[in-house]
């Protein structure tokens, strides 16, 4: 990526963090930007490599520092269903300059309730982080095993079939329990 003033851009797009609620920028670097006021951070990156563009609210919460990115925090703040774009990625002056409108317009109409600080929009938003995590949990970890486990039992891999559902076996449905059941009768007798 050849070099563009991201700085510059987003600085433009989001000086009404400044004006508005008071923060000030505490880093300033090329493909960042970081704004901070007294109850959290908001950072503003251009990921050279992947040409994705983030914004990731940084809060102490309770004394522990947590992160959280701009999916989490529009699942927590609209719900689960809303259908505002979470995610942004541009290589060119015209798409980023877009992006970064955007996300500052998602800021501005959305965020004031967390920059206040307000106890049940980070409550809203821990919860979605948590929901966010979780799924992420299940389909990396839970579903291929799933996939393994369903491949092993149409090869009757029995044994295979037993050591990967006890893995995961809060996660079984009951066809897959079944399954468990069955193989693990097999290997007994």
């Amino acid at each position: 990526m050849r070099n563009v003033p991201f700085n510059h851009w987003a600085k433009d797009k989001f000086k009404f963090l400044l004006d508005e609620y008071g923060f000030e920028i505490s880093i300033d670097e090329q493909y960042k930007v970081q704004y901070l006021n007294e109850y959290m951070a908001i950072l503003i990156r251009h990921h050279r490599y992947s040409y994705e563009i983030s914004l990731t609210a940084i809060m102490n919460i309770d004394g522990k520092k947590r992160l959280f990115p701009l999916p989490c925090i529009l699942h927590g703040l609209l719900g689960k269903t809303h259908q505002e774009r979470s995610f942004y990625q541009a290589v060119d002056e015209k798409d980023i300059v877009f992006c970064l409108e955007n996300i500052s317009r998602l800021v501005k109409n959305y965020f004031p309730p967390l920059i206040r600080f307000d106890k049940d929009a980070i409550s809203s938003i821990e919860e979605a982080r948590f929901e966010i995590v979780k799924e992420t949990v299940y389909q990396l970890a839970v579903v291929p095993v799933k996939g393994r486990a369903l491949e092993a039992w149409r090869n009757k891999e029995y044994n295979k079939v037993v050591s990967l559902y006890e893995s995961i076996q809060e996660h079984l449905s009951d066809t897959e329990a079944k399954r468990l059941l069955y193989a693990r009768k097999i290997i007994e007798n």
